[in-house]
């Protein structure tokens, strides 16, 4: 045994004592970095699944505009996810029309979160109107 103090203090110290706290702090340790590693994958679990939530709401959003040929410029909620479609004439070829297909995250305002782009040919005014004359 050792005592502890030198003069006033002749209280004696177990030799296991200081074991004992050094294995303890170790097990708190252990338990907090356990939890913490379960807090973050829970929390990276749920982006994940808020990701592809987004990205099949987008991908609906894309083949429904498909479907029905229709790329003009509009902004809508689709499934609680706000989703845009924007268009603009291609800066290398006039035959073909930029369509940018936007899904936007929940809590923030007005924040990207996906995006697509896609090449689609466009109609000219001959193909509108077969009686036109150039």
């Amino acid at each position: 045994m050792a005592l502890l103090g030198t003069h006033s203090y002749k209280t004696p110290i177990r030799a296991f004592s200081l074991i004992e706290s050094i294995v303890a702090l170790v097990l708190v340790l252990l338990v907090f970095f356990i939890s913490i590693h379960f807090f973050v994958s829970v929390k990276e679990s749920g982006f994940s699944m808020q990701r592809m939530s987004a990205a099949s709401t987008l991908e609906e959003y894309i083949q429904a505009s498909f479907l029905h040929k229709d790329f003009s410029v509009k902004k809508e909620v689709v499934n609680n996810w706000t989703v845009s479609r924007e268009s603009s004439p291609d800066a290398k070829e006039a035959a073909l029309l930029q369509v940018r297909f936007t899904v936007y995250k929940r809590d923030s305002l007005g924040a990207p979160f996906l995006t697509r782009t896609f090449l689609v040919g466009s109609q000219t005014a001959s193909e509108s109107f077969p009686d036109a004359q150039p």
